[in-house]
């Protein structure tokens, strides 16, 4: 599942450091580093946040079901079912425990680590890894008065910073689009238990709180509508229907805006 949520370009980063340093050691080099092969930042910020985010996610997770779906368990089991538990809702479905079980607490947890998914060009959803990660390398660098977004003393580009909030935003706004709809058509159901849902398949990693057998055809439709917007993006969708109908050749003068 880590394999598989952190993306193919950095295990082909992986694997040709590997390759590279197999190569060094059987064949030392005269002194020429022409063929350096080195982690770029996509590589470093996907396997640190990903590291992060398994870590977090393992030890709150212990500490919210310890004495909940964990309760049985002898502490080593624990500490594996919260590892198989912090990965799992960022790249695919699978249930070890049952959610509904979980304490709100672990739910809002697991929803957040559904909102996040792995990384780009990688199997899982979510608004992907290197997506919070530029977000928060760039609310850094406004607290501290940088003119650049960057890490690693590498510089992220403008565009790449205006293209993660774009997708938070939109990530967020279909959540409650999403939500809202099906709050109206299963005006019986738990709300948290709609949240969970809509995020599960509008971040396509298909886990539930046990509502899905029960929902109705229209609300069915709707999560499959999610599932399919989620599994394309909405953002690439946008893009492909608007994006050859912005200004091009010209530009406006510039205006100040007051952000708080």
């Amino acid at each position: 599942m880590f394999l598989g949520s952190i993306g193919f370009p950095i295990l082909i980063n992986l694997k040709d450091k590997l390759f590279w340093k197999i190569k060094k050691q059987l064949f030392p080099s005269t002194g020429e580093q022409t063929n350096f092969i080195r982690f770029d930042l996509n590589t470093k910020l996907v396997l640190i946040t990903s590291s992060i985010l398994v870590a977090a996610g393992t030890v709150l997770f212990l500490i919210f079901e310890y004495d909940g779906t964990l309760k049985d368990m002898s502490f080593f089991t624990k500490i594996v079912q919260s590892l198989f538990n912090a990965i799992l809702p960022r790249t695919t479905g699978f249930a070890s425990v049952n959610p509904a079980d979980f304490q709100p607490s672990t739910i809002l947890l697991v929803c957040l680590l559904m909102w996040i998914g792995g990384s780009s060009q990688s199997m899982a959803g979510g608004v992907k890894v290197n997506t919070v990660a530029v977000l928060f390398l760039n609310l850094k660098s406004i607290i501290t008065g940088s003119d650049q977004t960057g890490a690693f003393h590498r510089a992220i580009s403008e565009k790449a910073v205006l293209r993660a909030y774009a997708v938070a935003f939109i990530a967020t706004v279909c959540v409650f689009v999403f939500s809202f709809i099906l709050i109206l058509l299963e005006p019986g159901q738990p709300i948290r238990s709609i949240i969970f849902e809509v995020m599960s398949a509008l971040f396509t990693v298909g886990s539930s709180l046990g509502l899905t057998p029960v929902l109705s055809g229209e609300s069915k439709f709707v999560l499959c509508i999610a599932m399919f917007l989620g599994r394309v993006g909405l953002l690439s969708i946008l893009i492909g229907l608007l994006g050859h109908r912005g200004a091009k050749g010209c530009s406006f003068p510039n205006e100040h805006i007051i952000i708080n």
